[in-house]
């Protein structure tokens, strides 16, 4: 565990080579725009080149990226003031509005978030496992359970009503007035054992559900649909991985233990 939380670590970084050097910089895919700052503001993003040779920068105790003379690297976020950068020429880019798209994004840590990804289901393999926290700040849930190719269930727990299987594909349409049960927009489960828990069981795993429904309009001599409406409600959640395994129990097994104050809620 302690592995996986260094590769964390080193995840909240995005690395790699400029063409040039830019007044501004806006990455493809990406929302935030990057400007040209006086050397006293804090900056979000630097460009570097080192001053002589191929050069190494500590960014942390598990971070060292290497330079090539000559070659611009981005690097976001700025490290913090305690890195020396006296090796370095550096121009520091404050983050601002949303401009036109001008660099091609080529991050060089990509494959931290992939080793993580792939260690995580090395740990999982093919036992029932259930996840009800993510003890990770910079690898992002959903990514995990897009790109893990582990069968999966995320369960969604409705106060009163039980455990459903979230499907976001799913749309329903009914009337606005209708009082409808939350079975009519999932499917329920009703056997949620697992050999154990993938870290630890502190339950801060919070989904994000949208509702949509459609109201029924009345013009005098038939109904017809409406407007749609959607709300948005934040549900209890956890994931079960391979639930088609068998003898699964409600065993107490804990694969990567976490302790409970490293587990924040998760919103996804």
């Amino acid at each position: 565990m302690d592995n996986l939380q260094r590769l964390d670590t080193v995840a909240a970084y995005k690395f790699g080579v400029l063409t040039q050097r830019l007044a501004y910089l806006k990455f493809k895919d990406e929302n935030e725009l990057y400007v040209l700052t006086d050397e006293g503001e804090p900056a979000a993003l630097i460009t570097l080149m080192t001053r002589q040779g191929d050069t190494g920068l500590q960014v942390n105790d598990y971070t060292l990226l290497e330079l090539e003379e000559g070659k611009i690297y981005y690097l976001k976020p700025a490290p913090p003031p305690s890195v020396c950068l006296d090796a370095f020429d550096v121009q520091k880019y404050a983050l601002v509005d949303n401009l036109k798209v001008n660099a091609e994004a080529n991050n060089q840590l990509a494959f931290i978030t992939e080793r993580l990804i792939d260690c995580l289901k090395t740990a999982i393999g093919n036992r029932k496992l259930r996840m009800s926290c993510w003890p990770f700040n910079n690898v992002n849930i959903a990514t995990f359970l897009e790109e893990c190719g582990i069968p999966h269930h995320l369960v969604i727990q409705l106060d009163c009503h039980g455990n459903y299987i979230f499907d976001k594909n799913k749309f329903l349409q009914t009337d606005c007035d209708d009082d409808y049960p939350p079975e009519d927009f999932f499917k329920e489960i009703r056997d949620v054992s697992t050999n154990g828990n993938l870290f630890c069981d502190c339950k801060t795993l919070v989904k994000k559900v949208t509702y949509s429904n459609r109201e029924h309009i009345y013009n005098g001599s038939s109904v017809t649909w409406g407007s749609t409406k959607e709300e948005s409600e934040l549900e209890k959640a956890f994931v079960i991985f391979n639930p088609d395994a068998t003898e699964a129990s409600n065993s107490r097994e804990t694969i990567l233990p976490v302790s409970t104050p490293d587990c924040i809620e998760i919103v996804f």
